[in-house]
């Protein structure tokens, strides 16, 4: 049994490695990855001014001012006015281009996994599934989720050559 991605306040990840020594298998638990999690807050104002360096806070300012004047900046997410095929296709494509191993792992077998994701959880009310466009073309996207008040970021994608500059 190989279970991943698991918080480290899960129950499975807490008392399964017991419950398995205890009925004679071997336990290895071992940490692979670590997600990140901080609390946004409700204004993107206010995230900048928390930031803890002045200096990035300056360069984020300074990359967002340049991005507005060279080129038409616009931000959507997909709803169910959407065709949602199209919008899944357009995040794969952005999600291959960004590196090679997004790309390697983006199968035919991924493709179809993640429209029927974002068809359940559109039809659910949670998929976040955003688009950012530079002159009406599209230039970066996530995949994300939203419950609980929680904004759960699964992928991500960016075409690092067509707007290399901004």
């Amino acid at each position: 049994l190989d279970l991943c991605n698991l918080p480290e306040d899960s129950l499975t990840y807490q008392e399964l490695p017991a419950v398995a020594t205890a009925a004679g298998f071997v336990a290895d638990v071992r940490q692979e990855d670590v997600a990140p999690q901080f609390r946004l807050p409700l204004h993107y104002e206010t995230y900048l001014q928390e930031l803890v360096e002045k200096k990035q806070r300056h360069e984020i300012r300074r990359k967002q001012r340049r991005a507005e004047r060279e080129v038409k900046v616009d931000f959507y997410m997909v709803g169910k006015e959407h065709s949602l095929e199209a919008e899944v296709d357009d995040f794969v494509a952005l999600q291959r281009a960004s590196r090679v191993d997004k790309a390697e792992f983006m199968t035919p077998q991924m493709r179809h996994f993640f429209g029927a994701v974002a068809r359940r959880m559109l039809d659910a009310g949670m998929l976040r599934l955003c688009f950012l466009s530079l002159n009406g073309e599209k230039a970066a996207t996530l995949f994300a989720f939203e419950y609980e008040r929680q904004f759960l970021l699964y992928n991500s994608g960016y075409d690092p050559d067509a707007h290399a500059q901004l």
